[in-house]
């Protein structure tokens, strides 16, 4: 009974571990598990941030359902896409990061996936929002983690607002 015992408070503190550690919405890691991570990052890495474009709309027009579909669907593509590659976090309401340690160079081609996979998901539901996407590259032996998930966050804003002006100028064009 002892070894049964034992057995069943590993497992209960295995899963409280687990379940603190997972975003229950998309199934990703959640903020707590990347803010250990990113401290404890001693290896170089390619740190990637997602942000979901116009999800306040999609929450107001379609409703907190709808939006919580998209953030599934979004967490869904990041882990399949990603996830042998590294880890993927859900760090906020609608904001994602993957820190790859593995194959590095080949972000271009993941990143890539990654668009196609939510093309796919969008095709099925126009409802499901584009995806802004930025990284850097983190080398412990030449920058600092917080220069890394900087220039990370500033290239991921930048090709939010450029997509936010495109969709501005084709809805004054339409307006016209």
């Amino acid at each position: 009974y002892i070894t049964i015992s034992i057995d069943a408070i590993i497992v209960y503190i295995y899963y409280t571990e687990v379940i603190e550690k997972t975003d229950i919405l998309t199934g990703l890691l959640n903020r707590r598990s990347y803010e250990s991570h990113i401290r404890n990052l001693r290896e170089a890495s390619e740190i990637l941030f997602f942000d979901v474009d116009e999800f306040k709309e999609i929450n107001d027009t379609y409703g907190h359902s709808v939006g919580d579909l998209c953030l599934e669907r979004v967490g869904h593509a990041i882990l399949r896409s990603y996830g042998n590659k590294g880890n993927c976090y859900r760090i906020g309401g609608d904001e994602f990061c993957v820190i790859l340690n593995r194959n590095l160079d080949s972000v271009t081609m993941l990143n890539h996936a990654f668009a196609e996979r939510m093309n796919k998901e969008r095709e099925k539901d126009k409802r499901i929002p584009y995806v802004s996407v930025g990284h850097a590259f983190f080398d412990p032996e030449k920058n600092d983690i917080e220069s890394a998930v900087n220039e990370a966050d500033k290239q991921m804003y930048y090709w939010k607002q450029k997509r936010k002006s495109e969709r501005n100028h084709i809805r004054q064009k339409h307006s016209s």
